[in-house]
């Protein structure tokens, strides 16, 4: 063998096979690009200050608004608190309605978290509430407030949410 380069069949082998490693990787690299992923940008927002007061809101279809609250202020986690929600339709308390109110998490699965108010008087609901703390340190939570009327004849539950933060 005289002047000749002899080629190992292994080493012929290892430049197409990195070529097909760098096409897959390639490959799953613009996949993953294609997949929308959640961002900072698009995190929902607070819509209600709730270590100021009450949050008013309008009950979709039905002429009420619900003040929303929670007390005492500054609001803490892993505290009770006294969940209430007053409801007037024209400045007329509202005082013949189930109310419920359910805690959760914008983006984040949580457990069930809900309170069933009861009529205090004046068109007020209270209830006793515990906001947990979430072990990845998020802030961020919503309130849905679902109100039926008791002539309801299918049970329609009527709603609002309140998104706030807690500190």
């Amino acid at each position: 063998m005289s002047g000749g380069v002899t080629v190992e069949p292994a080493a012929g082998r290892r430049p197409a096979l990195r070529l097909a490693r760098g096409a897959a990787l390639c490959s799953l690299a613009w996949m993953l690009a294609m997949v929308p992923l959640p961002s900072l940008a698009g995190a929902p927002e607070t819509d209600c200050d709730i270590d100021r007061g009450a949050c008013t809101r309008p009950l979709a279809d039905t002429g009420i608004t619900a003040a929303f609250e929670l007390l005492p202020r500054p609001v803490q986690v892993m505290r009770n608190l006294s969940c209430r929600v007053v409801l007037q339709r024209g400045g007329v308390p509202v005082t013949d309605r189930a109310v419920r109110v359910r805690f959760t998490m914008p983006g984040m699965y949580m457990a069930e978290n809900a309170v069933a108010l009861r009529h205090a008087g004046g068109g007020r609901y209270e209830g006793t509430a515990v906001i947990v703390r979430c072990p990845t340190g998020s802030n961020l939570w919503r309130a849905d407030v679902r109100v039926r009327s008791p002539s309801d004849p299918i049970g329609r539950w009527s709603g609002v949410s309140y998104t706030f933060r807690l500190n």
